[in-house]
């Protein structure tokens, strides 16, 4: 996780926000990649990867242009759409950056997207958080699991939904292991600020594994009079089992693992964004 390079002076590292140029960026994705950023005292950069047949000097120019109404929009080119869009997403970046006081660099790159995220996570390391602009959609989830099976050096991917919400402070941690635990925990601290709250979910499918795992985690240091222990339950495998418990914590991150009880593959994935309405922190 993210937690231990900071803790161990190896350097703030940054975020990487992946940006489409030919999609409508998602503005909670913007909103909690530069939260997330904030949090860490870290730098955001914005990265656009355009096809590998279209050069960044033969294509969209890197230049500032004035986002039009979408009537005019429909009679752009598709480059001069391109740009307005690119526009568009680097201002929302800077706008919320200013804000928070987070430095910000724009990148513009050409050739397969996992590839240059590799080259990027690379040389910039030591530990990078990817996150996805685009709103949920059918190739989420071979998006997410591409960049854990290739990226080295990301340590986790934000993923987020179609809605637009208001910071609360809240963060849901989903356990489902002892080991992963304590990192989860201690970088849901330092999202929910003064005033949050880190709510508990534990994700076991049997009774033991739940009451085992229930155990460990109450004897943690990292536990303390801020974390909310959501009663649940095992799952006993059932789909959505959490759901309820998720909807009702009305969280404004969800940090869980990608590939387990509860986001077991790309349908829980789907499900649980639009179920929760939040934002999601996928750690490998």
């Amino acid at each position: 996780m993210i937690a231990h390079v900071a803790e161990a002076s190896e350097g703030s590292g940054r975020v990487v926000l992946w940006l489409d140029p030919s999609v409508r960026a998602s503005p909670q994705a913007i909103d909690i990649s530069v939260r997330l950023a904030a949090a860490y005292g870290s730098e955001i950069e914005t990265v656009e990867v355009d096809p590998p047949y279209l050069e960044p000097s033969d294509g969209v120019p890197m230049r500032r242009v004035d986002v039009r109404p979408s009537a005019v929009m429909a009679d752009l080119s598709e480059t001069d759409a391109r740009a307005c869009l690119s526009d568009g997403h680097r201002r929302s970046v800077d706008q919320l950056a200013a804000e928070l006081k987070v430095p910000v660099r724009h990148a513009r790159t050409s050739g397969e997207p996992i590839d240059r995220l590799t080259h990027m996570c690379t040389v910039r390391g030591p530990w990078n958080i990817i996150a996805l602009s685009r709103a949920p959609s059918l190739d989420m989830a071979e998006m997410v699991s591409s960049v854990f099976a290739n990226v080295s050096g990301a340590t986790g991917v934000i993923v987020a939904s179609r809605h637009e919400a208001a910071w609360s402070g809240r963060v849901a941690v989903i356990a489902e292991d002892s080991e992963r635990l304590p990192s989860m925990l201690r970088a849901a601290e330092r999202m929910v600020g003064p005033n949050g709250a880190t709510h508990l979910v534990i994700a076991a499918a049997t009774k033991s594994v739940y009451d085992e795992l229930e155990a460990q985690s109450r004897l943690l240091p990292e536990v303390g009079t801020r974390i909310i222990f959501e009663t649940t339950g095992p799952t006993l495998g059932v789909d959505g089992a959490l759901d309820e418990k998720l909807i009702r914590a009305r969280p404004s991150l969800v940090i869980a693992r990608f590939g387990g009880t509860l986001l077991s593959d790309g349908r829980a994935l789907s499900r649980c964004l639009a179920v929760t309405g939040a934002p999601f922190l996928l750690v490998r």
